[in-house]
């Protein structure tokens, strides 16, 4: 009996100095409360478009009771599709509700805007025969901004006029007349009429050879053609200044000269004008001068001679063939008025220098 007593409170101490001996209850998980829907896409095909087109949304969303998107697109089914057209770039959301929340996606289209037109940019309007110049160009987008072309790809329409380079726009001017430069960029182009002519300016000297001469009147009776025979070589230079297409300027027929205007024509030729006087003599000259080298003028002259109380008149056509420009500097020569009493008198101012 004792036995047993001492066994039973062994026993008790033994179970009192294990250290958690108690068991722990296992706990329940957390049940959840709410459910909020389920956005299981929101998309944009395609996602960047140009300024016009057309992309289409496309959604699906579970455990909703309403579903919008803004925009003024408004309220929708859980899945769907719809095209929108945006003019700028524009970000869509959707936005799905239940009765424990919402939740939202966000869905952002690019719009690129487009080239509305371009300008193509010079230094000017008339350039002159052997000038090189590198065009630009502007281009005008959709919302009214303007960026510079690059990468543009440059033309012309007519290669006697001018060449392009393709690739960086440079154009040379290499004859008269009127062409057109374009550049291709982005879908649209550009165009500018550019007129090619030649640069008259500066200070020219050369010669000029008789090729005909013709006489009636009193003219012929005085054998005008004996002193202004064919062959004959006479000096000539020119003082010119150019404005755009037109020549104002002086010409010297040896000891002779005149004021002279003249417009340039669009094949390159310059028209130029003047009155000689000389009393008892007058001589009204034209020529006609044409530079499609730089620096040198080639071309004709008429001479109309008359002298006050002479009936008919004298008529030189010559030939203009070595006009050198020897500066482009405007340097005039001064005027001589000589007194020419007698047809030899007058030969001998026109031809000798």
């Amino acid at each position: 009996m004792i036995k047993k007593s001492v066994l039973f409170f062994l026993c008790f101490m033994l179970f009192l100095s294990m250290p958690g001996c108690k068991k722990k209850l296992p706990t329940q998980p957390d049940i959840p409360t709410t459910r909020l829907p389920t956005i299981i896409h929101f998309t944009a095909t395609p996602e960047s478009i140009m300024k016009g087109e057309m992309s289409i949304l496309s959604w699906s969303v579970s455990h909703a009771t309403a579903v919008q998107i803004n925009h003024g697109i408004g309220t929708v089914s859980a899945i769907g599709t719809t095209e929108v057209s945006p003019e700028e770039t524009t970000t869509y959301t959707l936005t799905a509700t239940n009765s424990d929340g919402q939740k939202t996606q966000a869905c952002t289209i690019e719009v690129n805007l487009m080239v509305e037109f371009i300008t193509v940019i010079s230094s000017s309007d008339l350039l002159y025969i052997g000038i090189s110049e590198t065009f630009t160009a502007m281009a005008t987008m959709s919302d009214g901004s303007t960026k510079a072309v690059i990468g543009g790809v440059w033309s012309e329409d007519n290669p006697s006029v001018a060449m392009v380079d393709a690739i960086t726009g440079e154009v040379i001017i290499v004859g008269s007349g009127i062409v057109n430069i374009f550049v291709d960029y982005e879908g649209q182009q550009g165009t500018k009429a550019i007129r090619g002519l030649p640069n008259y300016q500066g200070t020219w000297t050369g010669s000029y050879t008789i090729i005909t001469c013709d006489a009636t009147g009193d003219f012929l009776i005085e054998d005008f053609c004996s002193y202004f025979s064919p062959g004959l070589v006479g000096p000539l230079d020119l003082v010119l200044t150019q404005t755009q297409d037109q020549i104002i300027g002086r010409f010297y027929l040896n000891l002779l000269s005149a004021d002279a205007v003249g417009p340039i024509q669009t094949d390159g030729q310059l028209l130029l004008t003047g009155l000689v006087i000389s009393a008892p003599y007058t001589i009204d000259v034209v020529m006609q001068l044409q530079s499609a080298t730089p620096g040198q003028i080639t071309g004709g002259m008429a001479q109309l001679h008359l002298a006050s109380g002479w009936s008919g008149n004298g008529q030189l056509l010559c030939e203009i063939s070595d006009l050198t420009r020897t500066s482009t500097m405007t340097m005039a020569q001064p005027t001589r008025h000589v007194m020419t009493p007698t047809l030899q008198d007058l030969m001998r101012a026109l031809i000798r220098r």
